[in-house]
């Protein structure tokens, strides 16, 4: 099912752009800016926020990847490590993923984009993975997102 009208928000976000150099895992970016925000005394939560910037774009991908404090101030002696007091998105097409996040994660990012062409929409912003964990640290579910200009007035509005 996707879902239309969603949003997302986040009061304090650490974040971290990098182009896709195919040498670097995304674990092992998550793992850098893991590493940095507890170094910083921050605190975080059970979600992570991965976004794919210029996602069907003939160049060079750029990714930014991020994760919620508690905390609302940081300082980071990285230049590259930016924080946020505010992480909002609106206006997004939405989709859940449960089990399977990689493969599925790429199915859905093609049925969001089919979505979006047969609704009249618009792909106006990034694609968004917000995935949340169990307390235990395993993954629960995966939103993919994209933030599209809508025009839905035929369409029925879902929600999750």
């Amino acid at each position: 099912m996707i879902a239309t009208d969603q949003f997302f928000s986040f009061p304090n976000f650490v974040a971290k752009m990098f182009a896709d150099d195919s040498k670097t895992m995304l674990a092992d970016h998550y793992a850098e800016l893991y590493q940095q925000i507890e170094e910083a005394g921050l605190t975080t939560t059970n979600r992570y926020v991965f976004t794919i910037l210029n996602m069907f774009r003939d160049e060079l991908p750029i990714y930014e990847v991020g994760i919620p404090v508690v905390e609302d101030t940081a300082n980071f002696t990285d230049a590259s490590v930016s924080f946020r007091s505010v992480f909002f998105q609106r206006d997004l097409l939405m989709t859940r993923i449960t089990t399977d996040f990689d493969r599925q994660a790429v199915l859905a990012y093609t049925n969001l984009k089919k979505f979006a062409e047969e609704s009249g929409c618009q792909i106006m912003a990034p694609f968004f993975n917000v995935m949340t964990l169990h307390d235990d640290g395993t993954p629960w579910y995966l939103d993919v997102s994209c933030r599209a200009k809508t025009q839905m007035a035929h369409t029925q509005k879902n929600r999750f």
